[in-house]
């Protein structure tokens, strides 16, 4: 599997570089600059994000930017601060792993090895964490909870990533309509944001149509 560290931290950088060829004789390349160069991610790519040099709003960014590309490689964010707003980034499905700041050489080896064998990394307290957000009651259909021909409309538009003005323009309705209906949807179907909306529809839905 390859390996591509996007960090602008040249130490930092090599030692994980060090690690993954003398330890699992991994293909490596690190960059500061990954996509912006017409780079196109894949599925037997492994990508190490240092989100030391990253806010949550350019991480974000940059996630999505892989997520869009379809083939989606499997993600690992370092250098994160425990507890930080940085980690409810792991609601990505993608990101298969974290190591925290300060983490030692040690856990970075026992890590990598774990996610080049597709196994995931995350500490045993970020594992509840994401348990408990979510946990819900199961999903009890009923003529109440059916979602309208126009609801189905904007959740099919969610499932493909679709922004809120994107949508708004393919159906030809105000944004804050569809704000409206994003809201109804989520309040119907007990979900909280978009990706667990998502992933209700995968589930629940066939071709936009309750199973």
């Amino acid at each position: 599997m390859e390996v591509v560290v996007i960090s602008d931290n040249k130490n930092h950088s090599k030692e994980l570089e060090t690690i993954l060829i003398k330890h699992f004789l991994a293909p490596c390349t690190v960059t500061n600059s990954y996509l912006d160069k017409g780079e196109k991610p894949c599925v037997d790519q492994l990508i190490l994000i240092d989100c030391a040099m990253h806010t949550h709003a350019s991480a974000t960014q940059l996630l999505s930017r892989l997520h869009r590309h379809g083939l989606h490689p499997r993600l690992a964010l370092l250098n994160i601060r425990e507890n930080s707003k940085l980690e409810s980034l792991v609601e990505w499905p993608h990101v298969k792993g974290v190591f925290y700041k300060g983490c030692q050489r040690r856990e970075y080896i026992d890590g990598l090895e774990a996610l080049l064998a597709h196994k995931l990394w995350f500490s045993n307290h970020l594992m509840e964490r994401l348990i408990e957000a979510n946990r819900r009651p199961p999903i009890i259909r009923d003529k109440n909870q059916c979602l309208s021909q126009r609801e189905l409309q904007v959740l099919s538009k969610l499932t493909q990533s679709e922004s809120n003005s994107k949508i708004a323009s393919s159906l030809n309705i105000s944004e804050h309509t569809i704000k409206s209906h994003i809201y109804n949807i989520f309040r119907k179907i007990g979900v909280s944001n978009r990706m667990q909306a998502c992933d209700w529809a995968k589930e629940n839905l066939d071709g936009g149509r309750p199973r």
